[in-house]
């Protein structure tokens, strides 16, 4: 027989080195491009530049437009189910593309995203650019860590429920 954690790890080993590749590597370059200068050495001047009062507003226009689109996506969702489940199978797609084209739209408000791609873009200033994905990626971190805990504790209902 084949040992099972050996042929685990030969079907890992591809996904390891595309996650290596692209995955850590990456970070790895953010990381190094907001904590240094244009010369390599070490600066949290980067850090500082990325949350002064422009960049916070910013900030907190796509938290406040996320969780706005966040509700409305909520309370749009069951009904759009509901109008696509009774409709034919060729226009369904329509409604579909009605329901998302608004959503996509509003790339001329600076949201935190759009400066980061300006910052690389068109300033070519990857150190602030890369100090502002940092940031980006605190809250992205924040938001999965409370996702895994709130997962935690409806998995503990359900099984309190299943037991009862």
């Amino acid at each position: 027989m084949h040992d099972s954690k050996g042929v685990a790890r030969l079907f890992a080993a591809p996904f390891a080195i595309w996650a290596a590749i692209f995955i850590v590597l990456p970070l790895f370059f953010v990381f190094y491009h907001g904590l240094t200068d244009g010369q390599g050495a070490f600066t949290l001047a980067n850090l500082w530049e990325a949350v002064q009062l422009e960049y916070l507003q910013a900030l907190g226009l796509s938290v406040e437009l996320a969780l706005i689109s966040t509700l409305i996506c909520l309370v749009l969702a069951y009904p759009l189910c509901m109008i696509l489940q009774q409709i034919k199978r060729g226009r369904m797609l329509l409604i579909f593309l009605l329901f998302l084209l608004p959503l996509l739209g509003g790339n001329k408000i600076l949201l935190i995203g759009n400066i980061i791609e300006q910052e690389f873009t068109a300033a070519y200033d990857w150190q602030l650019g890369s100090a502002l994905s940092m940031i980006l990626m605190v809250f992205i971190i924040l938001n999965i860590v409370l996702e895994a805990f709130s997962g935690r504790d409806a998995e503990k209902d359900v099984e309190q429920e299943v037991k009862s």
